[in-house]
């Protein structure tokens, strides 16, 4: 049995511990050594060997216990606990004893990216970041304080966490003109939002309109971050929406962003007459140059103010109407009347009506019109005569035939008009012709 404890070398004689000799288990080994002669074994001789054992008090092999796997939140304070280990000098004779360590390698960065204690906590010397390293493996040795000096190394792995350190920022176009005559469900942005941090669900939001959108003014897709109108445009008011953007982990940290709506007018609608058409006369007794004809009124329902200006033109290629009347707009507030006027009078002979349009403009771009068509008859002037009455004095011998006067008219409204003179009574002794105005003697006189 003693054979398991210590050995001999059969050419030197050294004897050696086969395995550890424990102090408390024996203290002394007594036994036999035999020499032979290599040829005659018969001739040998023994000697007694009495191995002595004491205790040396530190000799024994240092044990790592606990863990080797930790993680770690990034940008903890410098000297922050991020890791620990724990080894003892398990002596020989049952007893421990401590150990001092050392870091002496770290795959992911330098040794001085870290430090340990006396006790075992390793600590950060230097920033942590996710980003720039997320995987550290730092190899630690822990030694006997006591010869002999026997050691041992533990490799331990630190993670580095990603942590939720930044708000959301929403992105995309948040200054948008939108054309009033846009159709509901018109697309007007997408938005969408940036996040510093580098994992899931850290750099992960969520995007809503919080303010700005009371009326319904936009839909929002929270899901594609697709802006679109939810209904026709009915004022040019400016609108504002106030976008907010969440973390989806915690701390759920947010940002607000404002999405700036310009209404761009557009000329949608075109002026309406308050009549289609119109129908009158002119009446050349009463009529001169400069006279009002008729009066137009017509509205635009544009939103944008200058686009709902109206102004009146004569919409003809017919020069002698171009140059018998003018028209004159006058606005007052959303309306416009027009004033179609005379400006030149036309023998009757050849004009006895006018048929014309007179058109409403607005001031779009482009602009929109509208026509009315009008039609005005021409009624002639009285005949005026250039005298209130006449007084002629004829002979009793006049000859029947003979000239007493001539009516003559007075040059005002037409001219050129076919006026036929006659007798207003039955007095058989004159008589008037029709066309000239020549009155002649009908018949004998008798002064008596």
């Amino acid at each position: 049995s003693l054979a398991a404890f210590v050995s001999v070398n059969a050419v030197t004689g050294e004897i050696a511990a086969a395995q550890h000799l424990n102090v408390h288990t024996m203290s002394s080994l007594v036994f036999n050594v035999t020499a032979f002669h290599q040829n005659r074994s018969a001739i040998f001789s023994e000697v007694t060997v009495n191995i002595s054992l004491y205790d040396d008090g530190h000799s024994g092999v240092v044990v790592f216990s606990g863990r080797t796997n930790f993680s770690v939140p990034q940008h903890q304070p410098i000297s922050s606990t991020v890791a620990t280990v724990s080894a003892i000098l398990m002596d020989y004779d049952g007893a421990n004893f401590s150990v001092d360590y050392s870091i002496t390698g770290v795959n992911g960065g330098s040794n001085s990216m870290f430090a340990i204690s006396s006790s075992g906590i390793i600590t950060n010397t230097g920033s942590l970041d996710y980003v720039a390293q997320n995987l550290y493996t730092i190899v630690v040795r822990a030694t006997n304080r006591w010869a002999p000096t026997n050691f041992a190394t533990r490799t331990v792995t630190l993670h580095v966490l990603d942590t939720n350190e930044h708000a959301p920022v929403v992105t995309g176009a948040l200054s948008i003109v939108v054309q009033q005559d846009a159709a509901p469900g018109t697309q007007i942005t997408t938005l969408s939002y940036t996040d510093a941090d580098a994992t899931e669900p850290n750099r992960a939001s969520t995007l809503q309109i919080i303010a700005g959108n009371a009326a319904g003014f936009v839909s929002f897709n929270a899901g594609t971050g697709v802006v679109s109108l939810s209904s026709a445009i009915t004022s040019l008011s400016s609108v504002n929406l106030t976008i907010l953007a969440t973390n989806l982990a915690a701390p759920y940290l947010n940002s607000t962003s404002v999405l700036y709506i310009t209404i761009n007018p557009v000329n949608m609608l075109s002026p309406v007459f308050t009549t289609a058409n119109y129908t009158g006369t002119i009446d050349l007794s009463v009529v001169s140059t400069g006279s009002a004809i008729m009066t137009i009124n017509a509205s635009d329902a544009d939103l944008y103010a200058p686009f709902a200006n109206v102004s009146f033109y004569i919409n003809s290629t017919d020069s002698i109407v171009l140059q018998s009347f003018t028209i004159r707009t006058v606005r007052t507030g959303g309306s416009s009347t027009g004033t179609l006027a005379l400006t030149a009078i036309f023998d009757f002979s050849s004009v006895t009506q006018y048929s014309f349009n007179i058109g409403a403009t607005d001031n779009g771009l482009p602009a929109r019109a509208t026509n009315m068509a009008v039609r005005l008859v021409v009624l002639p002037s009285l005949p005026i005569f250039t005298q209130a009455s006449y007084s002629v004095i004829v002979n009793e011998t006049a000859a029947v035939g003979a000239h007493l006067t001539t009516l003559t008219l007075a040059p005002q409204g037409k001219t050129g008009v076919d006026v036929v003179f006659s007798l207003q009574g039955t007095d058989p002794h004159v008589t008037v012709n029709p066309s000239t105005g020549v009155i002649t003697l009908a018949s004998a006189l008798q002064y008596d």
